[in-house]
């Protein structure tokens, strides 16, 4: 079998050299088997790529951005005093 194909089961039922295949099972011979199979390529493998790890913030992460907030409000609420230095 040195010039042998792979097809994918097409049909229902498909009898070949006294074996029974099914719909959607894989087939490797060198003879044509028309519409009840079809050609199947090759498959490349895709290569995994790593998930991001998920960042996690601490409660006092999450505190000191909250206060950090509070203060930057509470200078823009401020009214700037212009000509004081003069």
């Amino acid at each position: 079998m040195e010039n042998t194909m792979k097809y994918k089961v097409t049909i229902g039922v498909l009898w070949h050299d006294g074996i029974r295949y099914v719909r959607g099972d894989v087939i490797e011979t060198d003879e044509d088997l028309g519409t009840r199979a079809e050609p199947l390529a090759e498959a490349v493998e895709p290569t995994p790529v790593a998930k991001p790890k998920r960042k996690r913030r601490t409660k006092a992460e999450i505190e000191a951005e909250k206060m950090q907030l509070e203060i930057q409000n509470a200078l823009d609420s401020v009214p700037s005093v212009s000509g004081a230095s003069e």
